[in-house]
């Protein structure tokens, strides 16, 4: 399941995000603002870890369904 770039970035991205409002509500009039902190935040870090963890992998090799055809599954044209 984390050898997914997407899945990965995602719940790191939330476990990070919900660290964050955890560590940092201080009973806050600001609700709005607090609300874009956690959204910029969430959205910055899924994409850094998103493009680190593509970065870092070395199969980003993307497999075809050309291989998994059979003559049953394929197209009469």
């Amino acid at each position: 399941m984390l050898e997914n770039n997407l899945i990965f970035s995602l719940v790191l991205s939330l476990i990070i995000t919900c660290l964050y409002y955890l560590f940092s509500n201080k009973n806050n009039d600001k609700y709005n603002e607090m609300k874009n902190n956690l959204i910029l935040l969430f959205g910055i870090s899924f994409i850094v870890t998103f493009l680190l963890k593509i970065c870092i992998t070395k199969d980003n090799k993307i497999s075809s369904g050309e291989n998994l055809l059979t003559h049953s599954s394929r197209p009469p044209f």
